[in-house]
């Protein structure tokens, strides 16, 4: 220590780990889809539109937890007339209150754009369904996770509400955000 100032000399070895750390931030940044210049086109794209839905229940109605097949027909923002499937759970999130169980759903859902293109999607989200009339509300979040041609890279998210009946098997749903590939 000088005049009440500690100095320190770099050791080889604090450099060279410094220089490594720095290299491997340096690989992780220049493998971006930006960086990486074969996806140069990669572009952030708003994602919305809305979907009717037929809903089919894999399990038994009223057991928990239950899976559902959703079909559906949809018509969205940069991807056009596209058809999906999804595969939904739904489970209670607590107790009955009047009429209306809350419950918490996670779906999978694969849409095909009319060129053949997958996009894969996930979504979370609580909802609550009457007991009395089979009416099912719902919300939650969409994150996008790839696909096939253009979407291969795809990543995103919307925000999603809908609304379905036990009694006709059928739905709807409003979806908005924001789409990158």
């Amino acid at each position: 220590m000088e005049g009440g100032i500690a100095t320190t000399v770099p050791t080889r070895t604090s450099r060279i780990s410094l220089l490594a750390g720095i290299s491997v931030v340096a690989l992780a940044l220049g493998a971006s889809p930006a960086a990486a210049g074969s996806k140069a086109d990669v572009h952030e794209r708003p994602y919305g539109g809305s979907c009717n839905a037929v809903v089919t229940p894999l399990t038994e109605p009223g057991v928990f937890p239950e899976v559902l097949q959703v079909e559906l027909d949809c018509l969205l923002q940069h991807l056009g007339r596209t058809t999906g499937e999804a595969t939904t759970t739904v489970v209670p999130a607590g107790p009955v209150v009047g009429t209306t169980l809350p419950i918490s759903l996670t779906s999978t859902t694969t849409y095909e754009a009319a060129n053949g293109d997958l996009l894969s999607q996930k979504f979370v989200g609580p909802g609550q369904i009457d007991v009395v009339t089979l009416e099912v509300e719902f919300q939650g979040m969409k994150t996008f996770e790839g696909g096939t041609g253009r979407f291969s890279d795809a990543v995103g998210f919307a925000h999603s509400v809908g609304s379905a009946s036990f009694v006709t098997n059928v739905g709807f749903l409003i979806t908005k955000g924001r789409l990158a590939y």
